[in-house]
């Protein structure tokens, strides 16, 4: 954390930042709570991300971890009120 934060100090005001881990949130989400909502999300939506389209067009694959790592970050979105979110990466590792 303490490097993330020295890399982002430039752009943010920590003494008005607030810093969370989404563990707080994320480690109460059941397996059966994450499949409701990924049951809500059409797997066309996710495609639309230019990244995954540009990767299967190009043939390579997109795992499971990868899609439902998008799912995850909507999750932290809803889970707090926010300004602005930074944090986090576009896709999960491969």
């Amino acid at each position: 954390m303490s490097t993330y934060q020295q890399q982002v100090t430039p752009f943010i005001d920590f003494e008005h930042a607030e810093l969370r881990f989404n563990g707080e949130w994320l480690n109460k989400v059941s397996l059966p709570q994450l499949v409701e909502i990924l049951a809500r999300v059409p797997v066309s939506m996710s495609l639309q991300h230019e990244d995954f389209r540009t990767r299967l067009a190009e043939g390579q694959g997109l795992s499971v971890a990868e899609f439902v790592y998008s799912v995850v970050m909507a999750m932290d979105s809803v889970a707090i009120t926010a300004d602005v979110e930074l944090g986090g990466v576009g896709r999960a590792p491969r």
